[in-house]
């Protein structure tokens, strides 16, 4: 949500970044974690505090998702925090599920999608330009790095989606867009809601 209000100045982003922070709290008590809109670091990190929370209050809740994607760093740390958490998650997409928001979906307890949901695979992995990357071992230093995160998105989706996403594997880095029926049939969800 911040990146899409690029024409916001400094003092907006901020309020708009703790109204984002208040959302999630107000939904703690309900036991539901959202992750809505595009997901940097900074957003991860909430999510991942809410996880903290929700893990000490019960072994139960539910993550809706509406997300294009984001950071792939944040989206594989969230990853992290639920398999070291003990929390049984549900996850439900209600309209998009991007990138590393479709490896969240995949990785709940029971997985569901509306009938309509878009579902995709990972866009092509990036090297960002930056100083690093002007030089040849810098690149090499960059290539290394996305081919470290392609190999350990590649486990987590074998992992999550057992013998069915074998598939749809060799497609998991071409933005794939999929629909929920595909999505079943690649072991991503397990049913789709709201018919």
């Amino acid at each position: 949500m911040i990146e899409q209000a690029d024409n916001l100045t400094k003092a907006q982003k901020e309020e708009l970044f703790k109204r984002i922070q208040q959302l999630h709290k107000n939904l703690i008590d309900k036991r539901i974690i959202l992750v809505d809109g595009i997901i940097n670091n900074s957003i991860g990190k909430q999510i991942e505090e809410v996880i903290e929370i929700l893990e000490k209050t019960g072994d139960t809740a539910d993550m809706y998702i509406n997300s294009p994607g984001g950071s792939t760093q944040a989206f594989l740390s969230i990853i992290d925090k639920i398999k070291s958490s003990k929390l049984k998650i549900k996850t439900i997409c209600l309209e998009q599920a991007g990138n590393g928001a479709m490896l969240l979906l995949a990785i709940g307890t029971e997985r569901t999608a509306l009938p309509y949901s878009e579902i995709t695979t990972f866009s092509p992995l990036w090297v960002k330009e930056n100083e690093k990357t002007k030089t040849d071992e810098g690149l090499i230093e960059a290539g290394k790095a996305i081919i470290q995160t392609k190999n350990e998105i590649e486990i987590i989706f074998k992992e999550i989606t057992k013998e069915k996403g074998k598939p749809i594997l060799k497609e998991l880095f071409n933005a794939k867009k999929i629909t929920s029926e595909d999505a079943i049939k690649y072991g991503i969800i397990d049913k789709i809601t709201g018919r």
